[in-house]
Formats: structure tokens, sequence, C-alpha cells
């Protein structure tokens, strides 16, 4: 009986001393996780990557390699997409409010149904990109290439544009209200059902637009440099 007890003292003493060890090999600690991630990606290769549906708000993925990646239904409000590489990733229905994509490679991404208002596209490469019905209020274009861009419903209203290339573009019912164009190329772009409302032209070309009957141009303006087909007459801009 002595014995039973002085064994049963030692066994419980041990537990006591060490109960981390026994918890560990009674139950593998679990570590839990969840889709979001704001922080420091600089220069990352993220290619092919699945990040459908994340929230990386406030983060930093300048310089990185997103080729093919999946980015759908992410929450990205004001990240850092400068110089990344995001040829052909699909980054549908996101949220990318005020994100920086300068001199970012967004060739052939598909950016269809986000929201992208007050984003910075300078120096951007968006040939051939989907952006068909996103909103864009607000957004800065500037020594960006679109050339080809699906951006049929969409919504640029506010934004601006310098020095850009539209060129073969499908903007049909697209809206740019009170938008502005500084030296941009419309050449071949079709216009169909497209709204530029008290918009304004400073050196641009819409002389082989296509579609233009069909666009609404009400209190927009231009500029003497502006080139327009014979169809459209625009009042002279008052100021710059």
């Amino acid at each position: 009986m002595m014995k039973t007890t002085w064994f049963s003292v030692l066994i419980s003493a041990m537990v006591l001393m060490f109960p981390a060890t026994a918890m560990a090999q009674d139950s593998p600690a679990r570590i839990g996780w969840a889709p979001s991630y704001s922080g420091a990606c600089s220069g990352c290769d993220m290619s092919g990557r699945d990040l459908a549906g994340w929230n990386i708000s406030n983060g930093d993925y300048s310089g990185s390699l997103i080729t093919g990646a999946s980015f759908r239904s992410v929450v990205a409000s004001r990240t850092n997409f400068d110089n990344t590489r995001t040829r052909l990733a699909d980054m549908r229905q996101g949220i990318f409010t005020n994100a920086s994509f300068r001199s970012a490679d967004l060739q052939a991404a598909k950016f269809d149904g986000s929201d992208m208002n007050g984003a910075d596209f300078t120096g951007a490469k968006l040939n051939n990109a989907d952006l068909s019905q996103v909103t864009l209020i607000g957004a800065i274009f500037v020594g960006s290439q679109m050339r080809n861009i699906m951006a049929g419903a969409a919504d640029f209203s506010g934004a601006h544009f310098r020095n850009c290339d539209l060129s073969n573009a499908r903007m049909e019912q697209t809206t740019f209200n009170n938008t502005r164009f500084d030296n941009v190329s419309f050449n071949g772009a079709n216009i169909k059902g497209a709204s530029f409302k008290s918009a304004r032209f400073f050196n641009s070309d819409l002389e082989r637009v296509e579609g233009i009957q069909a666009a609404n141009f009400t209190d927009a303006c231009s500029d003497a440099a502006t080139r327009l087909p014979p169809s459209l007459i625009l009042a002279e801009c008052s100021t710059r």
C-alpha cells in the first residue's frame, strides 16, 4: 500500500514538471490560419499561386512576379503593385481601391467586375487587359499603354488620361463623365453608347473612332489641337 502511494505521488510530480510535453504528445498543437496577409512581399515570385479571396490591403508586392496567379475576389485596397509583372493574372471581382500599379506589366490581365477607384496606373502596360464593368472613378493613367483593352460598361468618371494610347480599345457603354484627356489616341477605338459628359480633350485624337454617333458628348469640350471627326463639334475648353 505504501509503495503504491509513493508511486502515485511520483507520477503526479512528473506531470506537474512536464505539462507542455505531455500535452504536445497527447494532442499536436493546431495553428490557426486565415487567408489574410498585409505585409511586405516585395520581389516575391508568386507565379501561378492561388490567392483567391485573400485580404492583402496595405501590403507591398512591388517588383513581384505574379504571372498567371489568381487574385480573384481579393481585397487589396491601398496595396502596392508597382513594377509587378502580372501578365495573364486573374484579378476579377477584386477590390483594388487606391492601389498603385505604377510601371506594372498588366498585359492581358483580367480585372472585369473589380472596384479600382482611385488606382494609379502611371506607366503601366495594360494592352489586351480586360477592364469590363470595372469602376475606375478618379483613376490615374499617365503614360499608360492601353491598346486593345476590353472596357465595356466600365466607369472612368473623373479619371485622368495623359500620354495614353487607347487604340482599338473596346469601350461600348463606357462612362467617361468629367474625365480629362491630354494627348490621348483613340485610333480605331469603339465608343458606341459611351458617355463623355463634361469631358475635356486636349491635343487628343478622336478622328478615327467608331460608334461616335451613338456616344454622348453633352457639355464636353476640346482645344484647337484636338482632332475630331467631321460629325463631332465640341465647344472650346475655356481653361486647361
